[in-house]
């Protein structure tokens, strides 16, 4: 295969990594073009560094169960007049899984491909 058709493949995986947290287990999505368009929509629309952490966690942490998200946008007050260094600790794993270069597959699969987000 080309360079390209591995690139394309290797991008058009879903991509996310479980993770044990305090709280339990969550899986935490790394975020594709359209999901990340959305989120930075939604970011751009406050100058709260609280809500921004939040609108992440929103965007990116799924029940690992499921791949239903955990939170909605609906909780956002709840997550943003808590503890926020709790809303910070999922907003850092966050950053760091759609900053990593290894990711696994819906299959559980090591694969590799960088991304931005």
């Amino acid at each position: 295969m080309s360079f390209k058709s591995n690139f394309l493949a290797a991008i058009a995986a879903p991509r996310f990594k479980d993770a044990d947290t305090p709280w339990g287990r969550v899986r935490v999505l790394a975020l594709t073009g359209d999901a990340y368009d959305k989120y930075a929509a939604a970011r751009a629309k406050t100058k709260s560094v609280t809500r921004g952490n939040a609108l992440f966690v929103v965007a990116t942490v799924v029940d690992p169960e499921t791949n239903k998200p955990v939170f909605t946008v609906d909780d956002l007050d709840d997550l943003c007049d808590g503890n926020t260094s709790a809303v910070l600790a999922l907003a850092e794993l966050a950053a760091s899984v759609n900053a990593e270069d290894e990711f696994r597959d819906a299959a559980g699969n090591a694969t590799t491909a960088g991304t931005t987000g």
